[in-house]
């Protein structure tokens, strides 16, 4: 900006310039006798020419004066700008990896997705996580980056989700033993025991209605009929007909009898059935008896009406008026054994027996 100051008060010198005068024009007179000198006047002063006064210029007024100031700082202003309008300066720019140290602030974070736009530098999230501490710890490494100015929400907190489905799940006592956890983020399970397949159909169809994210929500709810028909089905094949399960939310109670002769096979059927999906826990409560009182008793069915043996060695028996022998069939029984007090049969790996003590006493 330039500032012009002139003081009116000053005094000023005025140059003036003599005026030339030309000769006159006419007849000169003679020039005198050479002979006769010149008379000379006495000196006197020198005359003195006169002065002709130049017209004094317009002096300018202040509301003048300060419209030509203005006028040069406009003029002025316009020429810097168009110099630096037109005047080029090379930008150095460091390029930085931005996607990266996104990548890097939400390493810790495997369900989080983004897209990041560098020249706004908006930057857009979306995913899940387990709990709110974790999406405010995602947030605080998001604000530390310079380069991101606002960021786009749009994160899930599973904790939330599990919470309120369980509030509403409790509300049904039929559904009581279930619940939904996120064993990882965005990763769902409904998980507990009901009694019947008709609950569990009712559940599944209740949360594929309501349930946000169906397609992320595994189903590993256990319904206990099924399982003990499993239980059963194993007991029955290892000939344990004996041993009855029970079940209560996962804990499988064992009671009943076995022959000690039995005792390993059972061991092996208690780890196969621990070995079942929804199995938590098997309590073994089945008590071991001698051979002979494992056996089901038959002597209120069937009859045995005598016997032969050649002497200690028994041979064949009579029992419904049918004489068998050691393998022989009755009624889908195999006889096994025949022993002093009692005849062993079999079938489907179960084993029975008829009591005959009184028959051979009386001999």
């Amino acid at each position: 900006t330039l500032f012009l100051i002139i003081d009116r008060e000053a005094e000023r010198e005025t140059i003036i310039t003599p005026s030339y005068e030309a000769p006159l024009e006419g007849p000169q007179a003679p020039p005198a006798s050479l002979s006769a000198p010149p008379i000379m006047p006495p000196p006197g002063p020198p005359a003195t020419p006169a002065l002709k006064q130049r017209p004094e210029k317009p002096q300018l007024t202040g509301g003048t004066f300060l419209i030509l100031i203005i006028a040069v700082a406009i003029i002025v202003a316009i020429s810097a700008g168009s110099v630096s309008l037109f005047t080029s300066k090379e930008i150095t720019h460091i390029p930085q990896d931005t996607n990266a140290k996104v990548e890097s602030a939400l390493a810790a974070f495997p369900g989080v997705r983004f897209t990041f736009n560098e020249p706004s530098g908006r930057l857009f999230i979306l995913g899940h996580v387990l709990t709110a501490a974790q999406k405010n710890e995602l947030l605080y490494n998001l604000r530390t980056l310079p380069f991101v100015t606002s960021v786009e929400d749009n994160v899930i907190v599973d904790q939330s989700v599990w919470e309120e489905t369980n509030a509403i799940l409790g509300h049904n006592p039929a559904w009581s033993g279930v619940s939904v956890m996120a064993p990882s983020p965005g990763r769902f399970v409904v998980s507990g025991y009901l009694k019947t397949a008709g609950q569990l159909e009712s559940l599944q169809d209740y949360l594929l209605i309501n349930f946000p994210y169906p397609d992320r929500l595994d189903n590993q709810v256990i319904v206990e009929e099924i399982l003990l028909a499993q239980i059963n089905a194993q007991i029955r094949t290892g000939g344990f007909s004996g041993v009855t399960p029970q079940i209560v939310n996962g804990e499988i109670a064992l009671t009943g009898a076995i022959g000690r002769g039995e005792v390993e096979r059972f061991d092996a059927l208690i780890t196969s059935i621990q070995g079942l999906r929804g199995v938590r826990a098997v309590r073994n409560l089945v008590a071991v008896l001698s051979e002979e009182k494992s056996f089901i008793d038959l002597t209120g069915r069937y009859t045995v009406q005598g016997f032969t043996k050649k002497g200690d060695l028994l041979l064949n028996v009579l029992i419904e008026g049918q004489i068998l022998a050691r393998g022989d069939v009755f009624k889908g029984f195999r006889l096994d054994q025949i022993l002093p007090t009692a005849v062993i049969l079999e079938k489907d790996g179960i084993k029975y027996k008829i009591n005959y003590g009184e028959i051979q006493r009386g001999c």
